[in-house]
């Protein structure tokens, strides 16, 4: 990564152990250092609270609203 931020976290013993354990177990083939370990599950966790924000400000609206708001960014979105 040659475009990285370097960050100093702490976790807990526990968290440490498990999260060691979880990547020496994997796969030779599929194996991840911490480094990119950590990056996926901060993406994957900012997905997930993007998702329950969004559910949070369209839960006033029906599914026939929010079909139609999707259907008017698509089609604005597709504009040449």
């Amino acid at each position: 990564m040659s475009n990285a931020a370097q960050w100093n976290v702490v976790v807990s013993r526990q968290t440490d152990q498990a999260v060691r354990e979880f990547l020496a177990g994997e796969a030779a083939g599929e194996a991840r250092d911490l480094s990119s370990f950590v990056e996926d599950a901060v993406r994957s966790r900012m997905f997930e609270l993007s998702v329950a924000r969004a559910r949070q400000r369209t839960a006033h609206l029906n599914p026939d609203e929010i079909d139609a708001l999707v259907d008017e960014a698509v089609e604005w979105a597709r504009r040449p």
